[in-house]
């Protein structure tokens, strides 16, 4: 078996890491870097038809690729967390997943609480009452919603501030658009 690299046949045998399950041991005829990666297309060995081959010290390998915390949150966990079952010992590769689990409950805290920004510019874009009042019951629902998701989260002390701010201002609204209503509830 042989592989290109730089337009350079290098040949290897490939064979199984015993006790390391999906895990192969390469051995090349020629000295290779230590934390090369290879990158393998071929749809017929591989589920999404891409592989890596790491080269060398994998696991310190794995530790700088995630160290790389400019990547999306939710495109690296999932793989993190595959590369911690496989090497559950490594203390780095579990910081840098405890890492990388708050960054993805930060972004997740702040994109469900752009829905609830999102009411409440629609409520301000307004100057009609019945639409402000509809705004302002969508604002009190996605900011709900919010709290109950993330109770403890970073814009839990605004939502909270702005709930209340939203209820006072919709008591407001009501009382002017339905008078009569208000009236003979209160006769009642």
């Amino acid at each position: 078996m042989h592989i290109i690299a730089s337009n350079e046949p290098i040949e290897f045998d490939i064979s199984p890491i015993p006790g390391k399950k999906d895990m192969y041991r390469g051995v090349y005829s020629e000295s290779v870097p230590s934390a090369t990666l290879l990158t393998i297309y071929n749809y017929a060995a591989f589920k999404h038809g891409i592989g890596i081959i790491a080269l060398g010290d994998i696991e310190s390998s794995l530790v700088n690729v995630f160290s790389d915390m400019s990547q999306p949150a939710y495109a690296a966990l999932p793989e993190l967390e595959g590369v911690v079952n496989k090497y559950p010992n490594n203390e780095k590769l579990n910081t840098l997943l405890i890492e990388w689990q708050k960054v993805a409950s930060a972004e997740k805290d702040n994109s469900d609480y752009t829905y609830a920004q999102k009411a409440w510019e629609e409520y301000e874009g307004t100057t009609k009452l019945t639409l402000q009042q509809r705004y302002l019951e969508k604002v009190l629902r996605e900011i709900n919603g919010y709290l109950n998701a993330h109770p403890n989260g970073v814009n839990a002390e605004e939502a909270t501030n702005r709930k209340t701010m939203a209820d006072e201002r919709l008591k407001e609204i009501v009382k002017m658009l339905y008078p009569v209503n208000l009236m003979m509830c209160k006769s009642l």
